[in-house]
Order: C-alpha cells, then structure tokens, then sequence
C-alpha cells in the first residue's frame, strides 16, 4: 500500500483502539494499523476525540450536529410522505440536527403500524413522550454494534468506556447535568459535595475533574467560556439538548430517587442563588447564568417537592436582583414562574399570587410591553380593591405601579391623578423619605414632566435624588434613575449646559458601577447626547445616539420603546448635522 497512490482506507467506529493496536504498545506510537504513511488517507472515526490517543500525526475533525437545513433534507428523504421540507426542518431542529436521531424518527414514520406518521405528530409528540425516538429496549444492548444504532442505548457506549477507562464517575454526573435546563451550567456549580449529596457515594475534586474531562474526550459535554464584563469569564457545561433529554429520561426511570436527585438539585440553586448581593456586577453575571436553571424550582414548588413560601421567595429574590441588573428577559421569565406557581397552588386572589402578579406586570413594563403591563396592573388593583379593600397598602402600590405603566402609552392625566393620591396617601402611612413613597414621588414627576410641568417636576426629582443619594447612596441603581429623570426633565427646560455636567458624571458612576450596558448607563448617555444636541454639538451627539441604538437593539429589541426613542434623537442628530454641512 505504501506504494500504491492516492488510497483511501477507512477504519470505522475504533472505540477503544486495543484490537488494532500491538500488545504492550500505544496507538501513537504509529506501529499498529494505524500509521501516518504512504501516499493515501487513512481515515477513522470514533468517539474519542483525546489527541493523546490519537497522536501528534494525527488530525482530529470533531462530527457536528446537522445544521437545520441539510437535517430537514434528510428527514424529507427518509420519509418522503411524512410532510413538507419547513416541517422538515422544524423537526430537525427540535432533534438538535444529530444523524442518529434524525434516523430514527425516518424510521418510525415510515413504518406502517408506527402512531405517528407525519414529522408535525412526531414532533409534538416528542414533547409529551420521547419513546417513539427512544424505540424500545433492546435485550442485546450491551453488543456495542446494536447499541450504537440506537438512540436509547448509543451513549451508553461512551459511558461504559469510560467506566472501563476507570471513570465510574461519569455516567451518574451525566445524569445529574441532564436535571439542569438546556442552556449553559456553570462549572462551580458542580462541586464534590452537592455531587456526593444527590448520588450517594464517595466522590473526590479529583474524580469528579476527572469524570467530566472524560465526557468532554467523548463529546458528551462541552465547556465553553461565557464573557463577562471587562475581562471576566465563566467556564460553563453545555450539553447537546437530545443528550440531556435522553439521560433525564434514562435516570427518571431507572432510578428510584430521581425525584430525590431533582429536589437536590433545586435547593442547590436555591443555595447558590442566597449568596449573590443585591448591587455587584459579578453577582448579577452570576445570576444571569443560573436563571434559566431555576424553571426546576418553579416545577417543585408548584408539586409541593419543595416549601412553596421557599420556592417564591427564591424565585423573585433572584429576579429582583435581574432587575437591577437590567436583566429584563431573564427577570420577565422568572416573575412569570413565581405567578403561575402561585396561581395553581393559592388560587387567583391570594394576596401572594396578586404580588407575584403584580411584580410580573412591572417585568412586562421594563420589556417595553406596556398594554399587558397596564391590563395586568388593572387586574390586580381591582382584586385587591375587592379583597384587600381600597386602603390597604397593597392596594394603593398597585394605583402607583399602575399609574407609571399609564403614562408610557400616553395616559397621562390619569397618572397623575393616581399619583398625586397615592404619594399623599404614602408620605402619611409610610414618611415623606420612605423607599415607598419617594418611587410614588418619582411616578408623580413623570407624570407632570409629560403632562408640561417640567419645573416642578424637575423639583421633585431633585429632592427625591438628594433623598435617595442620601440614604441608599449615590451608586445605587434607584439613585442613578432619579438623576437621569432629572436630567430628562432638565433637557425638556432647555438647560443643557447643566444637564452635560450632571449626565457626565451619572454616567461614570453608572458605568463604573453597572456595566456599559445596563439600560441605567443607556438611558443617562441618551440624555447626555440629547443635552449635546441642545448646545449644538450635533456629530458628538449623533455618535452617542448611535451607540446607544445599537446597545438598546442588542440588549432590549429593535422595537422596543427605548430603542425607538434612539433611533428617532439619532435621525435628528444626523439632520442637524446635515444642515450645518450646508
């Protein structure tokens, strides 16, 4: 062969390389039937993908899932009869595009007596049932030739070489990272004592580093590094979504405490959740990356698997600490958990399912979507007018939640009214400088800065920043807010001059304090740049504008409000601007 030109030798499926390779000898040392010579390609495939393994002459080309489009093809050429190629497609994608899944749903929808024959049944069935994907248990399983053509059993392949590579670790932690969502894990998370504690057995730093290397070398987790801001980063977990599906579905029934390991789980991440402060760039990263995990708790609280006051309070301590991380989708996702596990266990009108509705209605606010905001501000005042009667505090906080969810669509006269009633009604029950009141004060501002009181509005957000400057102090999120309504007002007056000096410096310590891109920084550069604008440093302005644009598309949505608003004082900027190059 080595004389012979441009050959092609392919050696499949070489799991575990000891057969093809000379007893007392390693693979790399290229004295087996693997060797880096001659004129042609010698191609293997397999599962590990460790460069020690394969050695330094060999090329490692690491198999990808299918992308969406080339799956959907081979689905339509598998089942022809099942649907069209956009359905196709949309299955697909719910299969993560892998070869062998897409396989196997071709073949059950061709098959005769197969349930469902058509890839829109197959896939909403999936969701509900992973069975017809799984196929059945096979009794010679442990035949690696079945195994691997069987999406119930491929994987085992892999764990079971690891085991036999001295890893028994790695099945039961494959198991474990299947209860988390799909989205990426943080590896601190995953720690020798919260691993010890759901699997009941002795585990090691170093066996577990060990484990989840391993499930790395045989691609059934990848780790990749989610930036931060500045330069920070976390190392997190990701598995492919079928891999996770597929091994909570294995550990749900095949083992007894499955249960038992998904509460664990949930109080982990509550555990974790406890220790993040409420202002700290690091902590609002770290709760960014948890969110999405907390859907568990949700489920558990609502099955009773876990104290559902413990449940809620987990739920919105964490989405309270997104809000002022400016985090709106991941905080919207968890208000709406917290309400509708309220809702199924409490009823509609207890008081804690109308708080949870109502902090759910101020998450719709932040999104921009302001008509499901006020609806669901409506729904709760009038229910707690009726069963907490028109005095109640709760019921007056949701007048004033109401009446700032009011003026964004332009309601303006009725948020004033509820406003100036509800801050009178505060500054009795609460003080005049109670965290309460003062919001109710700020609401009142707006109100009036819409309506064209912008003298007194500016006024009262001065007092209430001095206040809030005062007692919460000056870098805190509600402070920034209350400078930058400030300078909006101030703008309005045509005080430019003042408002360059004051948003400049709202600014830093909103940059140095909650990121370059947190809607608080935003919205103080936006009224820094409309400030530009006003004293006639058109180009600086229209730059600001630009880069407030893009970070308010990138973080919010193209079509949000605030999105909007920039794309408008940008448009203006660049006229003024035109108009001076004239």
């Amino acid at each position: 062969m080595a004389r012979t030109r441009k050959w092609l030798l392919v050696i499949d499926n070489i799991d575990d390389p000891s057969p093809i390779v000379p007893a007392t000898e390693h693979l790399s040392d290229y004295r087996g039937w693997i060797r880096p010579y001659g004129g042609g390609l010698l191609l293997v495939t397999s599962r590990d993908t460790s460069q020690d393994v394969w050695g330094p002459a060999a090329e490692l080309l690491r198999l990808r899932p299918l992308t969406t489009p080339a799956g959907g093809q081979v689905l339509l050429d598998l089942a022809p009869r099942a649907g069209t190629l956009s359905e196709a497609e949309s299955l697909a994608a719910r299969l993560g595009g892998l070869p062998l899944a897409l396989r196997a749903a071709g073949r059950y929808l061709t098959e005769q007596t197969s349930r469902y024959r058509a890839f829109t049944a197959y896939q909403q069935a999936l969701d509900q049932d992973l069975s017809p994907l799984l196929g059945p248990e096979q009794p010679d399983a442990t035949d690696p030739e079945v195994a691997r053509d069987v999406v119930r059993h491929t994987w085992e392949i892999s764990l079971d070489q690891l085991v036999s590579d001295g890893r028994p670790l790695a099945r039961p932690v494959l198991r474990l990272l299947s209860l988390f969502a799909d989205a990426p894990i943080p590896r601190d998370l995953i720690v020798g004592d919260f691993v010890r504690a759901v699997i009941d057995g002795t585990v090691t730093e170093g066996a577990l580093d060990d484990a989840l290397s391993g499930l790395r070398r045989y691609d059934l987790l990848q780790a990749v590094e989610i930036a931060h801001a500045g330069d920070a980063s976390a190392t997190c977990l990701v598995l492919h979504p079928l891999v996770r599906e597929v091994n909570a579905y294995i550990l749900s029934t095949t083992t007894a405490d499955a249960p038992g390991w998904r509460r664990k789980v949930a109080l982990h991440l509550m555990s974790r959740a406890r220790e993040l402060s409420q202002v700290s760039q690091s902590s609002w990263d770290r709760g960014r990356l948890i969110a999405p995990h907390f859907a568990l708790v949700a489920e558990l609280g609502t099955d009773g698997s876990i104290p559902l006051p413990d449940a809620r309070d987990a739920l919105e301590n964490l989405a309270a600490l997104l809000s002022d991380a400016g985090a709106h989708p991941l905080q919207l996702a968890l208000r709406r958990s917290a309400h509708d596990m309220c809702q199924r266990v409490l009823g509609a009108d207890h008081p804690d399912t109308l708080e949870c509705l109502s902090k759910y209605a101020r998450a719709l606010r932040a999104m921009g979507d302001y008509s499901a905001a006020i609806e669901r501000h409506r729904e709760v005042l009038a229910a707690r007018t009726r069963v907490l009667g028109p005095h109640h505090l709760d019921t007056i906080s949701s007048r004033h939640h109401l009446a700032r969810a009011l003026r964004y669509l332009g309601y303006h006269a009725e948020a004033l009214e509820l406003a100036r009633v509800t801050t009178s009604t505060l500054s009795q029950a609460l003080g005049p400088d109670h965290p309460e009141t003062l919001a109710s004060r700020d609401v009142l501002a707006l109100a009036l800065d819409s309506l064209g009181s912008h003298r007194e509005a500016a006024d009262i957000h001065t007092e209430v920043a001095e206040i809030r400057a005062r007692v919460l102090g000056p870098t805190h999120p509600r402070t920034i807010s209350s400078f930058n309504h400030l300078a909006d007002s101030l703008n309005r007056l045509g005080e430019y001059a003042r408002v360059a000096r004051l948003a400049r410096e709202t600014v830093r310590i909103a940059h140095e304090t909650l990121g370059p891109d947190h809607p608080r920084t935003l919205n103080g550069r936006h009224a820094l740049a409309t400030a530009l604008h006003g004293l006639g440093e058109f180009g600086e302005a229209a730059r600001m504008h630009r880069d407030v644009l893009q970070a308010r598309t990138r973080i919010l949505d193209a079509e949000h409000p605030e999105a909007v608003e920039s794309r408008d004082a940008l448009e203006r900027s660049l006229a003024a601007l035109r108009g001076t190059r004239r």
